[in-house]
């Protein structure tokens, strides 16, 4: 399997998708956009993330993936074409607390100077909360080279937020469960006018995800959400 999958590396086929997360204050700004992977088979049928993630894990090659992503990523903003973009890229938790990921992270931003400032990277809230000293290091070296941080998923096991007042990251984005109806749900709601005003307070922005019908959007809106993101924005797209 490990073969398997140095393959779909090797023979790039990995293909690029992004969803754009559009502003609250303007829908026709994008704030940013989420880069999403989708991996085709010798067949050239879809692989299932759901299915390649797990193995990748399993068999310590989530490094190699990031790596790949990155590296993608920088190399187009980089073009003409994607002048203005900011792009999302998930990390898996444990490439922030290794130091060889982060030195060769550093390196690269380096080489794409130009692109740094306009990519972030985003983890799992409950991926990295237990190790705020590694998410705290982390922050510091990329934002020196001008990239941003985000937190993902933020609120699926529920804690105190506290934790955001130790580091300076960029934005959060809220989990999908709270915006699904939302308009409906007088606990969702309170949670998120919650966390919203936490953060702002903290120069942090907020993005909801999940988010699949107007209703929802429009509560997010009044809410103070900073921008949303879910099929009932905009669908992922390939990225050529």
């Amino acid at each position: 399997m490990v073969d398997v999958l140095r393959k779909v590396l090797t023979e790039r086929r990995i293909v690029l998708f992004r969803q754009p997360c559009l502003s609250c204050k303007d829908e026709a700004q994008v704030l940013q956009y989420e880069t999403l992977m989708r991996i085709y088979g010798e067949d050239g049928k879809l692989i299932p993330a759901n299915v390649i993630i797990p193995m990748a894990k399993h068999l310590h090659l989530t490094q190699e993936f990031d790596k790949h992503i990155v590296s993608d990523v920088l190399a187009r903003l980089e073009r003409p074409e994607n002048a203005g973009v900011v792009m999302a890229v998930n990390l898996f938790p444990m490439s922030i607390q290794d130091s060889g990921f982060i030195s060769w992270l550093c390196d690269i931003l380096r080489q794409h100077a130009g692109a740094a400032p306009r990519i972030a990277f985003e983890v799992m809230e409950h991926g990295v909360t237990d190790k705020l000293d590694a998410l705290r290091g982390w922050v510091e070296r990329v934002s020196a080279l001008g990239a941003k941080t985000g937190l993902d998923q933020v609120g699926k096991g529920f804690k105190s937020f506290n934790y955001l007042s130790e580091l300076k990251i960029d934005y959060i984005k809220i989990d999908g469960s709270y915006a699904r109806g939302i308009h409906e749900s007088r606990d969702n709601q309170f949670f998120v006018d919650s966390l919203v005003k936490y953060a702002h307070g903290l120069d942090i922005q907020v993005i909801a995800e999940s988010v699949e019908n107007r209703e929802e959007w429009e509560m997010l809106k009044s809410l103070r959400v900073d921008a949303v993101k879910g099929y009932g924005v905009a669908r992922p797209a390939e990225w050529n």
